[in-house]
């Protein structure tokens, strides 16, 4: 990540390419958590992560986030962002909602 950005991010979303269907995490589990995890150590404040979705949840779920996303999410509260993701995983549907995750940066 360039230097300064890092500093702006609030939360960060990683989704893979939206699909005909929902599709599990499955292999690519690790591989999101790991990236995730690195924003978190590069100052991110939080990072959900999304699966395969199909294009009209996605498309409502990009719609939810833009909405959402005001400058209080650059630094965001912890309340605001887990609110946040239990309107994503209702939007995702009970099938994907176990597939929808939120890291969060703790505070030491």
């Amino acid at each position: 990540m360039p230097a300064g950005l890092s500093d702006a991010i609030g939360l960060v979303i990683l989704q893979d390419e939206p699909a005909g269907t929902y599709l599990p995490l499955g292999d690519t589990r690790g591989p999101f958590l790991a990236l995730a995890e690195g924003m978190l150590a590069d100052r991110a404040q939080a990072v959900l992560v999304l699966p395969t979705l199909p294009h009209d949840v996605s498309a409502g779920i990009v719609a939810l986030l833009r909405a959402s996303y005001t400058r209080s999410l650059r630094r965001p509260r912890p309340t605001d962002v887990l609110a946040l993701t239990l309107q994503v995983k209702r939007l995702a549907g009970p099938e994907a909602a176990d597939d929808v995750l939120l890291l969060l940066r703790t505070r030491v």
